[in-house]
């Protein structure tokens, strides 16, 4: 502005105003805020010359958002254990985001590559969206978990050996007592771990009606190299299987005499008994 004399002043003030900390008062200047953003505000503006003489003119002012928004914190990588319970992401931390105006949105997306064995990674990636003009930021954090405490052979309690008499053959590893029955497999999430085994048996061994030596195998199939054999453990177990009970005669034993009339005092006789078994069979005793 120019005058022929001289100018006093300059002034300003909005025509309309939607902003709490703003009015609409002549000043030296006015502030535009995050809700006007996208209306067009009539602004006058008023100079004064030494004399009191004035003049006013009035313009149109479109009010937009140039700023962007940006990442103030994002959450670390981490490294967890297979064993850990990330179901609950949030307990790894959330970001922080800063914007002008808070006429804003947030997404989340999770991507998560887990193996059978609980190992892999989870990305997780949000998005924070200014919604006045559509600008972005994005955070990141990657969470690898790891199999910090694997299968090892400490982890298996093996089944004792076991004795027992009588006449049952059924040996089988149901048929055991608990502590003689099964491998007890101390594994997690973390650990694929199953028991096989393999039976060679015996008769009349080592004063034993039975003997079986019990091959048990365990595989955890996480840690299993089979170059190395890394993963494998094995252990033997012994069974036995006693008869104590001698058989019993079902017969008397009597007496015999037998005579002979030749010179060569040799002769033949015919004994009998029966008798019984608590295990065997008759066909399979021996007199």
């Amino acid at each position: 502005s120019f005058d022929n004399c001289a100018i006093d002043f300059m002034e300003v003030r909005k025509m309309t105003n939607t902003c709490s900390q703003t009015n609409t008062n002549w000043g030296p200047d006015v502030k535009f805020c995050c809700e006007e953003v996208g209306e067009t505000i009539m602004v006058a503006f008023r100079v004064t010359d030494v004399y009191g003489n004035s003049n006013t003119c009035m313009v149109e002012v479109t009010v937009q958002d140039k700023l962007p928004p940006y990442t103030a914190f994002c959450p670390a990588d981490v490294t967890i254990d297979c064993d850990v319970d990330y179901s609950d992401l949030t307990i790894f931390g959330s970001p922080t985001f800063i914007d002008n105006c808070t006429n804003t949105s947030i997404d989340s997306t999770t991507n998560p590559i887990i193996d059978n064995c609980g190992r892999g990674t989870i990305v997780r990636t949000w998005t924070f969206e200014d919604l006045n003009n559509g600008f972005k930021a994005s955070c990141e954090q990657t969470i690898t978990i790891e199999n910090t405490f694997p299968f090892v052979a400490g982890d298996i309690n093996w089944p004792a050996d076991y004795n027992t008499t009588g006449c049952n053959t059924e040996l089988d590893p149901d048929d055991l007592p608990s502590g003689s029955n099964y491998p007890v497999i101390s594994d997690d999430k973390c650990s694929l771990a199953a028991a096989t085994h393999s039976d060679q048996v015996f008769s009349f061994s080592d004063g034993a009606c039975m003997k079986i030596l019990r091959t048990w195998t365990v595989i955890d199939w996480c840690t299993y190299d089979p170059i190395t054999g890394t993963g494998l453990y094995t252990d033997l177990q012994v069974i036995k299987l006693n008869n104590l009970v001698a058989p019993t005669f079902t017969s008397t034993c009597q007496d015999t005499t037998i005579c002979h009339y030749n010179n060569s005092c040799l002769g033949s006789a015919t004994l009998s008994v029966t008798a019984t078994d608590d295990c065997s069979a008759a066909n399979e005793l021996m007199y």
